[in-house]
């Protein structure tokens, strides 16, 4: 038979897990808000590229003649077209001035 003081207990025990679930489930709510999950992603993203830069850092400071051989030929597949323009540009100049020192020397009898 249950009695006055088991029924109060088991009351307050109700109570508070009543009031332990709601905790819990405002505790969830505030996890899973929007502003909370991009908080959350910008941070992770954040971590994530410092890591990258720090790998990057270590592999360099590792192997420096390896990097330069990259950079170097990045740089030369940007800027073979620029380069390539440039030197048909540079040739052409200086035929055009042998040209033209040539037809001078013919002029004056050179």
């Amino acid at each position: 038979m249950t009695t006055e003081p088991d029924l109060l207990a088991a009351r307050e025990r109700a109570h508070a897990a009543r009031a332990d679930f709601q905790a819990a489930l405002t505790q969830a709510a505030d996890r899973f808000a929007p502003a909370r999950l991009k908080e959350d992603a910008a941070l992770a993203a954040s971590q994530s590229i410092d890591g990258a830069k720090e790998a990057l850092r270590q592999q360099v400071q590792r192997h420096p003649v390896i990097l330069s051989v990259l950079a170097g030929a990045f740089a030369l597949l940007v800027l073979w077209r620029p380069v390539k323009a440039l030197t048909r540009a540079g040739r052409k100049s200086v035929q055009a001035l042998r040209d033209h020192l040539g037809q001078g020397r013919n002029h004056h009898g050179g």
